[in-house]
């Protein structure tokens, strides 16, 4: 139908990867322009997280730039239906979970949709990402939601961050390269991993780490080659010029693979590029979703063809466990019901080992509740 996107290089990165024609600017564009007026099964959308981000000033629907951008779609979705005289069946829209600290369901109605909301990880669909994502999916149908089956995980660990790097030199890529002695911008939420660190990005900020927004770098440093545990930032501030890079766009965080037709066509600044692959959202997950939306109103060849995929790669999805065993039912503080996947681990074989990563992760879990304990704040 169309795409829209208010970035001029992401558009034109669009164009040279789908070789289409060019998207729209502006998201309240898609509820009128003649360019979009037909109808679809699915339509996909997401809007700015600043608003709601951690990484961000926490204003939510207050922000003076961004917080209009969800009932700005609201109401793009609704003139699609009530002016163009649409009839799009389904919607998967993608934020961060901390949207659920600010939505309430009276906004959530606002969509026209009858929805469902899901908090996962990329891990857990064979990404080398472990940051969380929202997904929100909605049916005009009320019938098709009841019959919507979430899709399960795909993973039992995360995809070693060594199976997506690419060899990059200074030379070939210089771009890519921090002067590491002048680094000073490392703080505790900057996410400098090595080569050795099994579960890619964690960060609460950008998936690539820049010198304004500290975030994922790695360390190709010799003497951090096999360490599993994030550097401190003491340790960053040792490294040395060359021994600290961005993730390139290519290395993809957010999808284990492309198929070779589908490799996106990167044109210009390296960070336009960043933006036009958009790591933080999870292509996998967007798949898996997709193909039970189609299911669910009817048209299951995708869910078929995904999972018949799936085993050909190898791919043990827990079909067969139920989404009891990995969903748990929650409700947001703003009253909004929603479905956690659960840690790996917490669906997983107990007796497992676990990596020293997850063990000073837990370390850190005991130590702030010993902390509480202490101040009274906890029982």
């Amino acid at each position: 139908v169309g795409a829209c996107d208010s970035a001029r290089d992401a558009r034109a990165q669009y164009v040279a990867t789908f070789r289409s024609k060019e998207p729209l600017d502006n998201i309240w564009r898609m509820g009128k322009d003649p360019r979009v007026s037909r109808s679809t099964d699915v339509i996909y959308c997401g809007f700015c997280c600043k608003p709601f981000s951690p990484a961000g000033n926490g204003l939510g629907f207050d922000d003076v730039h961004f917080g209009d951008n969800f009932d700005l779609l609201a109401k793009a979705l609704c003139d699609r239906r009530d002016v163009l005289l649409l009839e799009d069946k389904c919607l998967i829209c993608e934020n961060v979970p901390a949207l659920l600290n600010h939505i309430t369901l009276d906004r959530i109605e606002r969509l026209g949709f009858y929805c469902k909301v899901f908090v996962v990880s990329g891990s857990q669909f064979r990404c080398a990402s472990a940051r969380q994502r929202l997904v929100l999916v909605g049916f005009r149908d009320r019938a098709a939601l009841d019959r919507f089956t979430p899709p399960p995980p795909q993973s039992v660990a995360p995809t070693p961050l060594r199976a997506i790097l690419q060899d990059f030199s200074q030379e070939s890529s210089p771009d890519l390269f921090i002067n590491a002695p002048k680094f000073r911008l490392a703080t505790s939420d900057s996410h400098v991993v090595s080569l050795g660190y099994p579960y890619g990005a964690r960060s609460p900020t950008s998936s690539y780490g820049s010198l304004t927004t500290p975030g994922t770098l790695l360390c190709v440093a010799e003497h951090f080659k096999d360490r599993e545990l994030p550097l401190i930032p003491a340790q960053v501030r040792r490294l040395d010029y060359g021994h600290l890079r961005r993730l390139h766009p290519m290395e993809q965080l957010a999808s284990f693979s492309y198929e070779a037709h589908e490799q996106p066509q990167l044109r210009g600044r390296l960070t336009a590029q960043y933006a036009a692959v958009a790591q933080t959202i999870c292509l996998n997950i967007f798949e898996a979703f997709q193909a039970e939306v189609l299911a669910a109103i009817g048209k299951p060849s995708i869910r078929t063809e995904l999972y018949e995929r799936l085993d050909r790669m190898g791919v043990t999805a827990h079909r067969s466990s139920g989404s009891g065993s990995w969903l748990e039912t929650r409700v947001s503080r703003t009253g909004v019901p929603f479905y956690k996947y659960l840690n790996l681990k917490e669906f997983d074989d107990p007796a497992d080992e676990l990596s020293e990563y997850e063990l000073w992760v837990q370390e850190n879990i005991r130590e702030n509740k010993r902390l509480l304990e202490k101040l009274g704040l906890v029982s």
